[in-house]
């Protein structure tokens, strides 16, 4: 039986809750169209297309999207954050710039991703 976005959420219960805890009730509270949801068996939050998905890690939370152009320029302006492509590792271990990442999480779900020009789609 596939868990529910409640369950996969509270499924730990030490301050790396404390951190998840704190971008949901900001996302929640920003954006209350949000949707929420399972994908690729991690809590994910929906607006139209635009998604970002959460998930723990031993060190703390990872933020998924498939916004690579946003998330570089945050990677540009944190570059002591640990990121990926379309991922932010928020470390309990290291300062979090909480304004910055939620402005990041508003813009990836409230901005459509721009459009791959005809010539590079093939």
């Amino acid at each position: 039986m596939e868990k529910t976005f409640t369950e996969l959420f509270e499924s730990v219960a030490d301050e790396r809750k404390n951190l998840a805890d704190k971008i949901h009730a900001y996302l929640t509270k920003e954006i209350p169209d949000l949707a929420t949801q399972i994908s690729w068996g991690m809590p994910t939050y929906k607006l139209g297309k635009q998604w970002i998905s959460m998930n723990y890690n031993k060190l703390g939370v990872v933020l998924y999207s498939c916004r690579t152009d946003l998330v570089g320029r945050f990677k540009a302006q944190h570059p002591e954050l640990k990121t990926g492509k379309g991922c932010i590792h928020l470390s309990l271990k290291k300062p979090i710039p909480y304004n910055d990442l939620f402005s990041l999480l508003k813009e990836i779900l409230s901005t459509p991703h721009p459009e791959t020009p005809e010539k590079e789609k093939k």
